[in-house]
This record gives structure tokens, C-alpha cells and sequence, in this order.
């Protein structure tokens, strides 16, 4: 390799004529050699099993991105007569789940694994329960919207009201299963004063959404209901659970 200026240069040369990553020079008592080094990184550190990067929600943290989800559920089906009813309902979790309890967080120790304690396992398959039951609900509230706006059959209409609060009752049941699992329980023995007046707030709250977001639902299929009386027939009424309707 001749012109290089010296060792270092040397081995600069030489690494980039043979693609190594790193020469280096061995000198003994039969001479000197260079050596070439392919790939020499090593991790200098490592992940650490259930090592977490924030604390622990005492409330399902998914809670607060809900209604955004459901927003975009929602647009996506022609909802005529009762979209402002169903933003209306949407809106009043976004309302509830901004309260600062459902932003408190604790470290609990860490859990080994990828899957989460069982609290986030439990909320995650809860929430992928009621995410198809929510948007089937909308579909047959679309159908109903349908009914009344292009003047169908009295029994076209009943129907589609049926269908509706069938829905709006397997909803229903979802829904407390989600938020029966927002809560996690661990976290409790590890708040102080505040915090555990702030968790019994949040958990007032669940209770109230329990009961107030399908009320809030049921409003836009009582409306549609009451457009399609003119036809003689009573309508079923979606506040009342259908007792042959699964629980």
C-alpha cells in the first residue's frame, strides 16, 4: 500500500479496498500483520424483561382515545336522521373520560412477558368485543333512519326498530364488560390520599357511563320510532332490555 502517510492511514487504505470494517495491526516477534475486522459492534446494553417506559394507568388509558375511534366508526355509516344523536352520545364519553383520573398513573412492578398484566389483557379483549357490536348497532340504526326517511311499510319500519334495539342490547351488555375492566385494581394499594379520592371519582364516573351512554344511544332509535307511529304500531322500546335478548 504504498503513499500511505502512516499506520492509521494504512489501515484506512486497506479497509477500503477489502470492505472490512476495521484493520488492525499485530506485531510480534515474526513480524507485523494486519488483521481485518468484519461487523466488531457490540450492544453495550440491553432490554430488560417488563422494562416500561411510563407508569401504569390506573384507568384503561385506551378510554381517552375512544371516542375519537368511535367518531370515525360512525362516519363511516349514512346515518340520515340520528347522526346528531349518536355524536351527542360519543361526545358525552369524550366529556366524562377527560377527567383528570383517568390520566393518573403508578409504577407497578414490572410485569415478564410481552402481553401486559392482566388488566390490559382483560380491557383489550373487552374492547375488541364492543367495537363490532357498537358498529353493528349503527347499521341497524342506519336502517332504521333508512325506513323513516323513504317512507317504508309500517312493518318495514317495526322491523328495522326491532333490529335496532336488539342491537342496542347486545351493546349495552359489551359495554358494561368494557368498562367493568377499565379499572385496574393493583394500582390501588399504591395511591396516596389524592390519588384514591381521584380513583373513587373515576370509578362514580364508569358508573354513571355505564347507565348514560346507551340511554344516550336508545334517544336516537325512540326518535325514529316515533316518526314510524303514524303506522297503528307500538314500536319496541330501546331503553327496556329485551329479556330474551342475550345478556
Amino acid at each position: 500500500m504504498s503513499g500511505a502517510a502512516s499506520l492509521a492511514d494504512l489501515g484506512m487504505r486497506v479497509a477500503q479496498q477489502t470492505g472490512v470494517s476495521k484493520v488492525t495491526i499485530d506485531k510480534d516477534a515474526e513480524g507485523v500483520a494486519l488483521r481485518g475486522h468484519i461487523n466488531p459492534d457490540t450492544p453495550l446494553t440491553k432490554k430488560k424483561a417488563g422494562q416500561k417506559k411510563r407508569g401504569d394507568h390506573v384507568f384503561a388509558h385506551a378510554l381517552t382515545k375512544l371516542p375519537a375511534e368511535l367518531r370515525d366508526v360512525a362516519m363511516e355509516i349514512d346515518l340520515i336522521g340520528s347522526k346528531s344523536r349518536v355524536n351527542s352520545a360519543i361526545s358525552l364519553i369524550g366529556s366524562n373520560v377527560s377527567h383528570a383520573a383517568f390520566e393518573m398513573t403508578v409504577d407497578k412492578p414490572p410485569v415478564a412477558g410481552t402481553e401486559g398484566d392482566p388488566q390490559s389483557q382483560a380491557f383489550g379483549t373487552a374492547l375488541k368485543g364492543f367495537r363490532p357490536s357498537f358498529k353493528k348497532f349503527l347499521n341497524d340504526l342506519g336502517m332504521l333512519d333508512l325506513a323513516v326517511a323513504t317512507g317504508a311499510s309500517p312493518a318495514e319500519k317495526a322491523a328495522a326498530a326491532r333490529a335496532a334495539t336488539t342491537a342496542l342490547d347486545m351493546l349495552r351488555s359489551q359495554w358494561t364488560s368494557l368498562l367493568d375492566t377499565a379499572h385496574d385494581q393493583e394500582c390501588s394499594p399504591l395511591l396516596d390520599k389524592s390519588g384514591k379520592a381521584l380513583e373513587l371519582q373515576g370509578l362514580h364516573i364508569l358508573d354513571d357511563l355505564k347507565a348514560k351512554f346507551p340511554q344516550a344511544l336508545a334517544a336516537a332509535v325512540t326518535a325514529d320510532s316515533s316518526a314510524s307511529s303514524s303506522s297503528g304500531h307500538q314500536p319496541p322500546d330501546p331503553t327496556t332490555k329485551d329479556p330474551k335478548a342475550g345478556s
